[in-house]
C-alpha cells in the first residue's frame, strides 16, 4: 500500500481485526460501541494534502463524540459523510435524522454529535477547515446536502475499485474538487474550482521539492521559493494554513519518518536524522512525540508486534493531529 495509506479490516463474521483494535482506532475522535452485536469494518484510507479520505463499509455501530471530546483533541476540522449505500443516521443535536442514500452531511469537528451506522458504504472526508470556508456560504454544522448535488461524486467513486488505495490516492485531489464545489453556491463555484486548483498545483510543486531535498537542514524559503517559480509572498501564503513555510517543511519531513516508521525496518533513529535533515535524532524523536504523542521507537516497535491494527491506529492518530 502507498505510504500515506492504510486498510483495517475486522469484524464478528470474518477474521481479521477485534473489536477492541476498531475501538481503540477509533478512540482518538470520540467513543465508538456495538449495536445489535454484528460489527463489521473494512476501512481503506489516504492521506492527501489538508484532506484525509476513508472509504468504508461499517455495520452493527455507533460513533459518539461528545463535549468531552471535542476539548480533548482539539480537532479543527470538518468531515463530509457520503451515503454511498446502505442505512445510517446522523445526530447533530435535535436527535437522530436519516442519511439517505445518495446524501451528504457536512460536520463540524468543533462540536458534538453521534452517527448510527446500521450497515453502510461511506465515503468520509476530513477536510482543513480554511478549504471548506473558502467553498462554502453555508458551512453549518448538520448542513444536509442533497443526492442530486453529490451525483457527480458518487459517479466517481463508482468508478473507483474497493480496497485500491493507489487508484484511491489518483483520484483524491479530483473528489476534493468535487466535494468542495458540491459545498460551494451557484455564483461561486467556477471561480473557487479555478483558485482551488491553482492552490492544490502549486502546494504540489512545493511539497515534491521539498521531499526531493530533505536530506538538506538547510532549505530556506528563498530558495524553496526561487526553485517553484514563486514569489516568497505567494510562497507564504500557501503555506499559510500550516503555519509558514518552516511548519511546512517540518510536517514533510515528519511525515516521511511515520512512513519510515510504520516499514518496522531496522534501521538506526540517528540514520532516520540524517536523511530527513533533522539536527539529530533528539530533535527528531522530539519532534514526532509532538505530533504522534509517543516516540519513534515505541511507534515502529507497535508497528512490527502487530502491523495491521497497529499501523492503521498508528498513522490515523498522526494525521489527526495536523488536523488540531
Amino acid at each position: 500500500m502507498p505510504g500515506d495509506s492504510f486498510r483495517f479490516r475486522g469484524g464478528c463474521d470474518e477474521p481479521g481485526a477485534s473489536w477492541e483494535d476498531y475501538r481503540r482506532l477509533y478512540a482518538r475522535g470520540g467513543e465508538a460501541f456495538q449495536e445489535a452485536g454484528n460489527f463489521r469494518a473494512d476501512i481503506t484510507a489516504i492521506r492527501l494534502d489538508r484532506v484525509i479520505l476513508f472509504d468504508r463499509r461499517l455495520r452493527g455501530l455507533r460513533h459518539e463524540r461528545r463535549p468531552e471530546h471535542v476539548v480533548a483533541n482539539g480537532f479543527d476540522h470538518f468531515t463530509l459523510q457520503l451515503n454511498l449505500g446502505g442505512s445510517a443516521e446522523v445526530d447533530c443535536g435535535d436527535g437522530f435524522q436519516a442519511l439517505a442514500e445518495g446524501e451528504a452531511v457536512l460536520l463540524d469537528t468543533r462540536l458534538p454529535m453521534r452517527l448510527r451506522l446500521v450497515d453502510v458504504h461511506l465515503l468520509t472526508a476530513s477536510i482543513a477547515r480554511p478549504l471548506v470556508m473558502a467553498a462554502a456560504a453555508d458551512s453549518a454544522h448538520g448542513r444536509f446536502i442533497s443526492p442530486a448535488r453529490t451525483a457527480v461524486l458518487r459517479r466517481r467513486m463508482a468508478e473507483w475499485a474497493e480496497g485500491d488505495p493507489i487508484g484511491l490516492a489518483l483520484e483524491g485531489p479530483r473528489l476534493l474538487l468535487i466535494m468542495l464545489d458540491m459545498l460551494r453556491s451557484e455564483g461561486r463555484r467556477q471561480a473557487g474550482a479555478d483558485r482551488l486548483r491553482r492552490m492544490m498545483i502549486r502546494r504540489a510543486v512545493i511539497r515534491d521539492y521539498v521531499e526531493a531535498n530533505l536530506t538538506r537542514r538547510d532549505l530556506d524559503p528563498l530558495e524553496i521559493a526561487q526553485a517553484c517559480a514563486l514569489s516568497r509572498a505567494t510562497l507564504y501564503r500557501l503555506t499559510e494554513p500550516d503555519g509558514g513555510v518552516v511548519n511546512f517543511v517540518r510536517k514533510v519531513r515528519l511525515a516521511r519518518l511515520e512512513r519510515l516508521l510504520a516499514d518496522g525496518g531496522a534501521e538506526q533513529l540517528a540514520d532516520f536524522a540524517e536523511r530527513l535533515g533533522f539536527a539529530d535524532a533528539s530533535h527528531m524523536s522530539r519532534q514526532f512525540r509532538a505530533v504522534a504523542g509517543i516516540s519513534p521507537g515505541r511507534y515502529r516497535a507497535a508497528s512490527r508486534e502487530d502491523p495491521a491494527a497497529n499501523a492503521a491506529r498508528q498513522r490515523w492518530t498522526a494525521w489527526m493531529a495536523e488536523f488540531r
